[in-house]
C-alpha cells in the first residue's frame, strides 16, 4: 500500500506542477494583454468565455507539448494522381511537425496529399530557415511531381511562408497564415539573442520588409488572426493591412490551428485560394 501511494503521490506532483506551469505560461501573457490594453474579445464578452478559452488554450498546448511533440511525428500522405496542388505545413517557434497532427486527420478525409516540415531547432536565423523550408518545398515537389505547392504556416511559421511565397511565386501558389507576428510581437523582447526567435515590433527588419511589401502577399492568400492571441501582442500584430483575413476570435494562439472551428475555418480558406488560381470560364 506504501508503494501505491509512494506513486500516487508523485502522480499527483506531477499533474500539479504541470498546472501551475500551464497557469503561470497563459497568465503571463494575459497580464501582458492588460497591461497593453489589449483587451481580448473574450474579456469584452463575459469571464465565462474568457476562461472557457483559456481552458480550451491549456489543453491544447498540454497534448502538444507532452504527447505530439516529443512522441508522434510529422504527419505527411502522398495521394498518387492527385490533381490538387500539395500542401506543405510549416510550424512556429519552440514547435515542430506533429503540430499539425489535429489539421492532417483532416487533410486525410479530404484525400490531398501533404506533408509537414520540421524546421528545428527553430531558433535558428530566419535566413536560415527559409533556405531550410526551400529545401523541404524542392522534395516535396519533386515526391509529388508538382510544379507548385500551397503553403499553410502557424505563428512564426506564417512569417515564414510568407517570406518564401514573396521570393519564390512561381514554386509557392497561394499561402495561409495563422496566428503569425507580421509586426512582431512583445514576447519577442525576452528573446532578443535569438536571431529566429520571434521578432518584437521594433525589429528593423521586419519594419523594412512590411513597408517594402507594403503588406502585400505575391500570391493569393489568407491571414487567420485572432484577438484572444496571448502569444502574438498586441493582437492586432497578426493583421496585414493589404491582404485578405478572417478573424477567429474566441481562439487562444495554439487552438487557432487545432479547434474544430478553427480546422474547418482553414479547410474554407484553402477551398478559396484554389478557386481563385482556377482561370475563369
Amino acid at each position: 500500500h506504501a508503494h501505491g501511494w509512494t506513486w500516487f503521490g508523485a502522480t499527483l506532483g506531477v499533474v500539479l506542477f504541470w498546472v501551475l506551469l500551464q497557469g503561470s505560461l497563459l497568465a503571463f501573457p494575459y497580464l501582458l494583454k492588460w497591461w497593453l490594453g489589449d483587451w481580448p474579445s473574450t474579456i469584452r464578452g463575459s469571464w465565462r468565455q474568457m476562461l472557457r478559452t483559456l481552458g480550451v488554450e491549456a489543453a491544447w498546448m498540454t497534448r502538444f507539448y507532452l504527447i505530439e511533440h516529443p512522441w508522434r511525428r510529422a504527419p505527411m500522405q502522398l495521394h498518387p494522381g492527385e490533381q490538387r496542388l500539395p500542401l506543405l505545413l510549416v510550424h512556429g517557434f519552440l514547435c515542430n511537425g506533429a503540430v499539425w497532427n489535429p489539421l492532417a486527420a483532416d487533410l486525410r478525409a479530404a484525400g490531398r496529399s501533404f506533408a509537414s516540415v520540421s524546421l528545428e531547432p527553430s531558433y535558428r536565423e530566419f535566413e536560415q530557415q527559409l533556405r531550410d523550408l526551400d529545401a523541404a518545398v524542392s522534395m516535396w515537389l519533386a515526391a509529388t511531381g508538382a510544379s507548385r505547392l500551397i503553403l499553410i504556416g502557424h505563428s512564426m511559421g506564417g512569417l515564414l511562408a510568407r517570406a518564401y511565397a514573396d521570393r519564390h511565386p512561381q514554386r509557392c501558389a497561394g499561402v495561409i497564415c495563422v496566428a503569425a507576428p507580421h509586426h512582431g510581437t512583445y514576447l519577442g523582447d525576452w528573446f532578443h539573442g535569438l536571431e529566429g526567435g520571434p521578432p518584437s515590433p521594433r525589429c528593423r527588419w521586419l519594419q523594412a520588409y512590411n513597408a517594402g511589401s507594403q503588406e502585400r502577399i505575391a500570391v493569393p492568400a489568407l491571414n487567420l488572426w485572432s484577438a484572444d492571441d496571448s502569444i502574438v501582442l498586441p493582437a492586432s500584430s497578426a493583421q496585414l493591412a493589404a491582404t485578405p483575413e478572417d478573424a477567429l476570435h474566441g481562439h487562444g494562439h495554439m487552438a487557432l490551428i487545432a479547434a474544430p472551428a478553427a480546422r474547418a475555418r482553414l479547410l474554407r480558406a484553402l477551398g478559396d485560394i484554389e478557386a481563385s488560381l482556377e482561370p475563369a470560364p
